[in-house]
């Protein structure tokens, strides 16, 4: 398995240029945008691959559930392929 990982891309301050890549899933990690900015942004530019992001702060993210939130990390799986 191929991976292409993707870290701290902080894309409130702009855009960021991924380059192609064969890898069979991406990694995004650490602080990839505001809140739930960092899932749209991968759905609308990572649409061919596996995405696993890994969250740089849990505490403070919107998007997880209060269960989750004591966790160093994070995963959350974006689409996956059959």
């Amino acid at each position: 398995m191929r991976l292409h990982i993707l870290g701290d891309l902080h894309l409130e301050f702009g855009t960021a240029n991924v380059p192609e890549t064969d890898a069979d899933v991406v990694v995004l990690a650490g602080d990839i945008h505001l809140g739930r900015e960092g899932r749209k942004w991968a759905r609308t530019h990572l649409q061919d691959k596996p995405v696993v992001f890994v969250g740089a702060n849990p505490a403070r993210d919107s998007i997880l559930s209060s269960s989750l939130q004591s966790m160093e990390c994070w995963f959350f799986s974006i689409h996956a392929h059959a």
